[in-house]
């Protein structure tokens, strides 16, 4: 069985710096970092850091566009269509308020 490891800040904000052991050579020598072991750093596994919007865009984006396409907004219901779910919500809210 491969051996992994994992790190994470238990604190209020995390440290992209530290989990991809981005230091500076004065970093290396402090006491929180001197027990990694540098020459196994080619063998380290990367998390990607990007934004979620941007990520979530990357990978439902085209998908998302399809299906909005092919919903039927409000500005595209008829006159008629458009009176009878007033009434209904209307008729919704009169009812609620008997029951409240």
């Amino acid at each position: 069985m491969v051996k992994m490891s994992a790190s994470f800040v238990k604190g209020t904000a995390t440290s992209i710096k530290h989990n991809n052991r981005d230091f500076k050579e004065k970093d290396w020598e402090t006491k929180y970092h001197n027990h990694i072991n540098r020459e196994r750093e080619k063998d380290n596994k990367y998390l990607q850091s990007t934004p979620i919007r941007e990520k979530y865009d990357e990978l439902f984006g085209e998908e998302v566009e399809r299906y909005n396409a092919t919903q039927k907004y409000m500005d595209s219901f008829t006159d008629k269509e458009l009176s009878l779910m007033e009434a209904l919500a209307k008729g919704i809210n009169e009812a609620r308020n008997i029951e409240g």
